[in-house]
């Protein structure tokens, strides 16, 4: 069952655009930010493997690759994998069985996720604990950096933490008003308070029939939900931003120092000379901030007549590769060609 999950979940990854080799596959499950694989998971639509709790390795990953091979659910040309038309109809089925999955997932919300499910817990105990006046309990988080943020989190919202607390607990009851019993459980389960411990991610996956993946999936996308229902939850609201602020808006922390810098005017060059690193390297944090953040403030990074070109190749043949781009444009960057090439592929030129 376990199995069968996984090479589901796979599958369902995959759709008409996806065309990756098993290298990539592998790369783009670990989470590498290096400008290449994110690219190749934005042109795929991938960005849910990269977003996905999925960890295997590389043996296994031939082992799931070979099995849905043989299932004729995908297919390999050239060491290139493609989802076939059967795949798709058993791709459509499971999405049928786990309507959850069904949803478009924020590149840059992927840390911000699995860190606010930690706090949002952490939080429902340190309310709970407090309405009974014990504080002799054992933290969720013992991070003391983590602990901070949270307290200092707490005492921004200006209320004394008993009506805290009752609010914190409306906010929660709203949402999980809004769930299957099913989904409702499976939060309430996990959770910890006064007396309450919670149940384990194994005790969950045996008490709800799940893979141990499952409870990993089903508990980032009900996070994700959890961060479209804020209209009607000030504290839930206030505590995501706050997790996503500690998170860099999900770029890695040099990334965010870089695009810092950049969106305050700096230039690469500057930027590169203030940090003491190269130049190259402050331009990958830029692609790593267009792919993750779709931070659109590149443009001027770009030299208008370069820009301008770019645009019109691209738009007389889709396909330009980056040789066929430097023959028509003389010292052509590739930082250059890559920036347009995703406009292109996100349909925005």
């Amino acid at each position: 069952m376990t199995e069968m999950f996984e090479l589901n979940y796979i599958n369902y990854l995959f759709s008409e655009k996806t065309s990756v080799t098993l290298r990539q596959m592998e790369l783009i499950a670990e989470g590498k930010r290096t400008p290449s694989t994110l690219f190749t998971a934005e042109k795929n639509q991938l960005q849910a493997l990269f977003l996905s709790s999925l960890s295997l390795s590389k043996s296994e990953w031939v082992d799931r690759m070979k099995k849905l091979s043989d299932l004729g659910w995908l297919t390999q040309e050239e060491g290139r994998y493609q989802i076939t038309p059967s795949g798709q109809q058993s791709k459509e089925a499971f999405i049928l069985n786990y309507p959850l999955l069904n949803c478009t997932l924020e590149m840059s919300d992927a840390l911000t996720r699995k860190a606010f499910w930690h706090w949002f817990i952490f939080v429902t105990q340190i309310l709970s604990e407090f309405s009974y006046g014990n504080k002799g309990y054992i933290p969720y988080i013992s991070d003391r950096l983590t602990q901070n943020r949270i307290k200092k989190w707490l005492a921004e919202q200006g209320f004394p933490q008993k009506p805290l607390a009752f609010m914190w607990a409306d906010e929660i009851k709203a949402f999980l008003e809004t769930l299957p019993d099913e989904l409702g459980t499976f939060i309430v389960n996990q959770m910890i308070g006064h007396n309450y411990e919670g149940m384990t991610k194994r005790q969950t996956a045996e008490k709800h029939g799940m893979t141990s993946l499952e409870v990993l999936l089903t508990t980032e996308i009900l996070m994700d939900r959890l961060s479209r229902f804020f209209e009607e939850s000030d504290l839930l609201k206030s505590l995501w931003d706050t997790v996503h602020k500690s998170c860099h808006y999900g770029l890695s922390d040099s990334a965010y120092r870089s695009m810092t810098f950049l969106m305050n005017g700096s230039s690469i060059h500057s930027t590169a000379a203030i940090r003491k690193l190269k130049e190259n390297t402050v331009k990958e944090h830029v692609l790593e901030a267009v792919l993750i953040s779709k931070y659109t403030g590149y443009k001027p990074l770009i030299p208008k007549e370069v820009y301008d070109q770019l645009r019109k190749l691209f738009l007389s043949e889709p396909s330009l590769s980056y040789a066929q781009a430097q023959q028509e444009i003389q010292q052509l960057e590739f930082f250059w060609y890559r920036l347009v090439e995703i406009e292109r592929i996100r349909g925005c030129l």
